[in-house]
């Protein structure tokens, strides 16, 4: 009994330093256990942190958790912001850790008014981390020249 007490202490302190601010437990009557209370923030963007067996803990809002494991679904129409937004991603994403992005067209291009496209890509990165993963989610409108190169987002 000893023994399991000592490591559920060990856990939480660990999932503490790792920066998690909400634990969520995997019994089927859980109940989230708020660690810090200074971010005021609607439910759905509170970062948890859940137990999936096919890949171990996970850190990430409720919408991007409920999507894990199934791929991004990509908006009909062209978006030439696509690839060069994707590859500026990686790049930078990796430096930080990435395990993992996926990007895909949120919707068609649009032209602003200095001849660029303006694509909006919906991105999701899986970050490796200290005790298990962190997965985050967002659409983020590239702008590429007319020879496909990144200029910058908006």
């Amino acid at each position: 009994m000893s023994r399991i007490v000592l490591v559920s202490t060990t856990l939480v302190m660990a999932l503490a330093v790792a920066g998690c601010e909400t634990l969520t437990p995997v019994l089927p009557d859980s109940r989230t256990v708020e660690t810090t209370g200074s971010i005021s923030r609607p439910q759905s963007e509170e970062p948890i942190l859940v137990y999936r067996p096919e890949i171990g803990l996970v850190r990430g809002t409720r919408p991007v958790l409920a999507g894990l494991g199934v791929p991004l679904q990509p908006e009909p129409g062209h978006n030439r912001a696509l690839a060069a937004c994707r590859e500026a991603v990686q790049a930078e994403a990796g430096k930080l850790g990435a395990r993992e992005v996926e990007a895909v067209s949120a919707g068609p291009e649009r032209h602003n008014n200095r001849g660029q496209f303006v694509g909006p890509v919906r991105i999701r990165i899986t970050y490796e981390r200290l005790v298990g993963y962190e997965v985050r989610e967002a659409t983020v409108r590239c702008v590429v020249d007319q020879t496909g190169k990144l200029v910058g987002t908006v």
